[in-house]
């Protein structure tokens, strides 16, 4: 599994255990105000985990988990991934207001 690492923060691929540290910031209004089409429910966010661990393995990129490594806590997710319905690739981002 690739990771890249600062003095702060460790980006890493998604695996299935991230799914309840996701949820939390999928299902808050604040984080997914500016987001896809609002904040989603368990069911949804684990196909997102899902598709982001094939967009790794057909594409060879994808989304990263934000890890805060004093806590090592996820505070976000940022990376590459395709617009819906399009070949146009995007950067995309969210990060828990706290951090």
């Amino acid at each position: 599994m690739t990771e890249i690492e600062t003095e702060r923060l460790k980006l890493r691929q998604f695996i299935l255990d991230d799914l309840d540290e996701l949820y939390r910031l999928y299902n808050n209004p604040k984080v997914m105000k500016y987001v896809g089409k609002g904040i989603l429910t368990k069911t949804e966010t684990e196909a997102k985990i899902l598709s982001t661990i094939e967009s790794w393995n057909q594409n060879n990129f994808g989304m990263w988990v934000i890890v805060h490594k004093i806590d090592n806590k996820m505070i976000g997710r940022c990376g590459l991934c395709f617009l819906d319905n399009t070949p146009e690739i995007e950067l995309g981002y969210l990060l828990n207001p706290a951090y």
